[in-house]
Protein backbone atom coordinates (compact mmCIF):
# COMPACT_ATOMS: atom_id res chain seq x y z
CA UNK A 1 0.00 0.00 0.00
CA UNK A 2 1.18 3.52 -0.44
CA UNK A 3 2.05 6.00 1.49
CA UNK A 4 -0.78 8.17 0.55
CA UNK A 5 -3.32 5.50 1.05
CA UNK A 6 -2.21 4.33 4.17
CA UNK A 7 -2.59 8.39 5.86
CA UNK A 8 -5.85 8.71 4.43
CA UNK A 9 -6.80 4.78 5.34
CA UNK A 10 -5.50 5.70 9.06
CA UNK A 11 -4.76 9.18 9.19
CA UNK A 12 -1.33 8.07 10.72
CA UNK A 13 2.16 8.44 7.85
CA UNK A 14 3.76 5.86 10.97
CA UNK A 15 4.16 2.33 10.15
CA UNK A 16 2.67 -0.76 12.09
CA UNK A 17 4.91 -2.89 14.30
CA UNK A 18 5.85 -5.83 12.23
CA UNK A 19 4.30 -9.66 13.36
CA UNK A 20 7.00 -11.62 14.10
CA UNK A 21 8.23 -14.27 16.54
CA UNK A 22 8.23 -13.58 20.02
CA UNK A 23 11.54 -13.17 21.94
CA UNK A 24 12.41 -16.62 24.18
CA UNK A 25 14.75 -14.76 26.54
CA UNK A 26 12.15 -12.06 27.49
CA UNK A 27 13.86 -8.83 29.58
CA UNK A 28 13.52 -10.37 33.08
CA UNK A 29 15.02 -13.52 32.81
CA UNK A 30 17.71 -11.67 30.32
CA UNK A 31 18.37 -9.64 33.12
CA UNK A 32 19.05 -13.16 35.42
CA UNK A 33 21.03 -14.52 32.91
CA UNK A 34 23.41 -11.60 33.02
CA UNK A 35 23.80 -11.56 37.08
CA UNK A 36 24.16 -15.34 37.33
CA UNK A 37 27.13 -15.07 34.28
CA UNK A 38 28.73 -12.26 36.45
CA UNK A 39 27.94 -14.19 40.00
CA UNK A 40 28.97 -17.37 38.95
CA UNK A 41 31.67 -16.53 36.33
CA UNK A 42 32.96 -20.05 35.66
CA UNK A 43 29.63 -21.99 35.82
CA UNK A 44 30.07 -23.94 32.57
CA UNK A 45 27.39 -22.48 29.96
CA UNK A 46 25.26 -25.64 29.78
CA UNK A 47 24.75 -25.58 33.39
CA UNK A 48 23.63 -21.85 33.09
CA UNK A 49 21.57 -23.38 30.46
CA UNK A 50 19.88 -26.11 32.57
CA UNK A 51 19.01 -23.55 35.69
CA UNK A 52 17.79 -20.48 34.24
CA UNK A 53 16.56 -20.89 30.62
CA UNK A 54 16.02 -24.96 29.86
CA UNK A 55 13.84 -23.51 27.56
CA UNK A 56 16.18 -22.30 25.51
CA UNK A 57 19.01 -23.22 23.22
CA UNK A 58 22.39 -22.82 24.30
CA UNK A 59 23.34 -20.58 21.30
CA UNK A 60 19.96 -18.64 22.20
CA UNK A 61 21.66 -17.93 25.58
CA UNK A 62 25.17 -16.95 24.33
CA UNK A 63 23.68 -14.83 21.95
CA UNK A 64 21.47 -12.99 24.69
CA UNK A 65 24.98 -12.29 26.85
CA UNK A 66 26.73 -11.48 23.27
CA UNK A 67 24.26 -8.57 23.11
CA UNK A 68 26.07 -6.96 26.23
CA UNK A 69 29.72 -8.02 24.93
CA UNK A 70 29.90 -10.75 27.91
CA UNK A 71 31.15 -13.68 26.16
CA UNK A 72 33.02 -17.03 27.63
CA UNK A 73 36.70 -16.64 27.50
CA UNK A 74 39.52 -18.67 29.19
CA UNK A 75 40.04 -16.86 32.48
CA UNK A 76 44.25 -15.06 32.09
CA UNK A 77 46.75 -16.66 34.09
CA UNK A 78 47.81 -14.67 37.02
CA UNK A 79 50.57 -14.43 39.19
CA UNK A 80 51.25 -16.84 42.22
CA UNK A 81 51.22 -14.60 44.80
CA UNK A 82 50.19 -14.44 48.26
CA UNK A 83 49.19 -11.52 50.09
CA UNK A 84 52.47 -11.57 51.69
CA UNK A 85 54.43 -12.21 48.86
CA UNK A 86 52.96 -9.23 47.24
CA UNK A 87 53.76 -6.86 50.85
CA UNK A 88 57.03 -7.63 50.43
CA UNK A 89 57.65 -7.18 46.86
CA UNK A 90 56.30 -4.25 47.06
CA UNK A 91 58.47 -2.97 50.32
CA UNK A 92 61.28 -3.85 48.25
CA UNK A 93 60.03 -1.51 45.49
CA UNK A 94 59.55 0.85 47.48
CA UNK A 95 62.71 0.58 49.81
CA UNK A 96 65.31 0.45 46.33
CA UNK A 97 63.12 2.88 44.20
CA UNK A 98 65.67 5.85 44.27
CA UNK A 99 68.87 3.19 43.42
CA UNK A 100 70.02 4.02 39.94
CA UNK A 101 71.60 1.90 37.79
CA UNK A 102 75.19 2.36 39.09
CA UNK A 103 73.41 0.98 42.50
CA UNK A 104 72.16 -2.43 40.91
CA UNK A 105 75.24 -3.31 38.45
CA UNK A 106 76.97 -4.67 42.18
CA UNK A 107 73.65 -6.79 42.71
CA UNK A 108 73.08 -10.77 41.51
CA UNK A 109 69.77 -11.90 40.68
CA UNK A 110 68.65 -15.32 40.54
CA UNK A 111 66.72 -16.55 37.95
CA UNK A 112 64.78 -19.97 39.56
CA UNK A 113 61.94 -20.51 39.44
CA UNK A 114 59.34 -23.19 40.36
CA UNK A 115 56.94 -24.50 37.47
CA UNK A 116 54.08 -26.79 38.05
CA UNK A 117 51.72 -27.64 35.31
CA UNK A 118 48.48 -27.33 35.77
CA UNK A 119 45.59 -30.67 35.99
CA UNK A 120 43.44 -29.04 34.10
CA UNK A 121 44.48 -28.83 30.52
CA UNK A 122 41.77 -27.84 28.96
CA UNK A 123 42.02 -24.29 30.83
CA UNK A 124 39.63 -22.40 32.96
CA UNK A 125 36.67 -20.36 31.21
CA UNK A 126 34.78 -17.68 32.87
CA UNK A 127 31.94 -15.08 31.40
CA UNK A 128 33.36 -11.97 31.43
CA UNK A 129 33.46 -8.36 29.24
CA UNK A 130 36.54 -7.68 27.12
CA UNK A 131 37.03 -4.55 30.39
CA UNK A 132 36.64 -7.35 32.71
CA UNK A 133 39.30 -9.47 31.98
CA UNK A 134 42.05 -8.96 34.22
CA UNK A 135 39.22 -8.57 37.09
CA UNK A 136 39.80 -10.52 40.27
CA UNK A 137 37.04 -13.08 39.76
CA UNK A 138 38.16 -13.42 35.91
CA UNK A 139 42.06 -14.68 36.72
Amino acid sequence: MSFYNCFQKRGDSNNLPMPGRHKIINTRTHHRLVIESKKARRLPLLELHNELVPHASVKTIKRALASINIKQSRARQGAFLKDEHAVKRLAWAKKYKDWTQEDFEGVIFSDECMVERSKDLKGIWVFRTPEEEWHKDCI
